[in-house]
């Protein structure tokens, strides 16, 4: 065999070992992973590639340029625009966990407003303590643990202590968002949001300041027709004080990187979802990702009340007979 022969055909063989870890990263993407860990003999395969980016400390900031398809970092490999996405979403909400709101004198004193006193731990009662002393936070639970119910006493508190501030400017109601990632999730939290405001041990003027509009994050970020690229993004952020996002064990990592892109450096994002749910089709199941490795800003409602609402109204409906 000659040398030139066996070059060739050395060269096809890393061909096709590239084209396996490509294959692999792939089929990673369509179940829902942003990268793959690759072992030590496919990095020094893969240095070898033009189409292949190494980041590391000191090229953080030439990773921008490049054109490469591919990115490894410390083991991973990433296409690129998903790279990007998970450091930018990391980046943004570094910055919100290190910068959370000054704590309120009086908080108890709301929370025993909004909260009756109970016997047992009451985890939606600790989920607002904990969202109002945040500036990221998620709210997760199964069906029927009052997630809905939790973030709409949340804001009523946040509406509650933004108009008690004293400002020499005065004070404005906090500017609120809701959304969901479908117009299905979208109509259930409108519709629960409008029936749980009248509910509130509240002023009709803190009731007021809650809307009850709901739109899909797409509509809140303002997609373009045949566009990836949003209206509002870092340099044009949305207006909005708190946004809520519903279901967002649904939303994938390229839109949850958008959405976060485009909140303003001091606006509040309240995640609400179940972590335990099928998790978004597209790569990056985000809500189980950050639950897990965000413990301090996450909280789990853990009892549920629709479970035993269903056995009062048994137990009404028996006794009527």
């Amino acid at each position: 065999m000659s040398r030139c022969a066996f070059d060739k055909e050395h060269q096809a063989e890393q061909r096709n070992t590239f084209r396996d870890i490509v294959r692999e990263l792939s089929a990673a993407l369509a179940k829902g992973h942003s990268c793959i860990a690759v072992s030590d003999d496919q990095q020094r395969l893969l240095k070898e590639s033009a189409l292949i980016y190494e980041v590391d400390d000191t090229s953080l900031t030439d990773v921008v340029r490049t054109n490469t398809p591919l990115i490894l970092e410390n083991s991973r490999l990433y296409l690129q625009r998903y790279w990007h996405y998970e450091t930018r979403l990391a980046e943004q909400l570094r910055y919100k966990i290190s910068n959370n709101p000054q704590h309120h004198n009086n908080l108890e004193k709301l929370l025993d407003k909004y909260f009756e006193i109970q016997t047992e731990k009451d985890w939606q009662r600790e989920a607002a303590m904990k969202v109002s002393q945040q500036s990221f936070s998620i709210i997760t639970g199964g069906p029927g643990t009052g997630k809905t119910t939790t973030v709409l006493k949340i804001l009523a508190l946040l509406q509650e202590i933004q108009l008690t501030q004293v400002s020499p400017a005065g004070t404005k109601p906090l500017n609120i968002a809701l959304a969901a990632p479908t117009g299905k999730a979208a109509m259930r939290l409108q519709e629960s949001i409008g029936e749980g405001k009248e509910k509130l041990n509240c002023s009709d003027e803190i009731k007021a300041s809650i809307t009850d509009s709901v739109s899909t994050i797409h509509r809140l970020l303002g997609a373009k027709p045949a566009s990836p690229y949003f209206k509002h993004h870092a340099d044009n952020p949305l207006v909005y004080d708190v946004v809520v996002i519903d279901e967002a064990s649904m939303v994938d990592l390229a839109l949850m990187s958008k959405l976060v892109d485009a909140l303003q450096p001091d606006a509040r994002l309240i995640l609400l979802g179940d972590k335990e749910q099928l998790a978004s089709v597209e790569s990056g199941a985000i809500l189980g990702d950050l639950s897990q490795g965000l413990p301090d800003n996450t909280i789990e409602l853990k009892k549920s009340w629709r479970f035993k609402e269903e056995i009062k109204n048994l137990a009404l409906a028996i006794n009527q007979q």
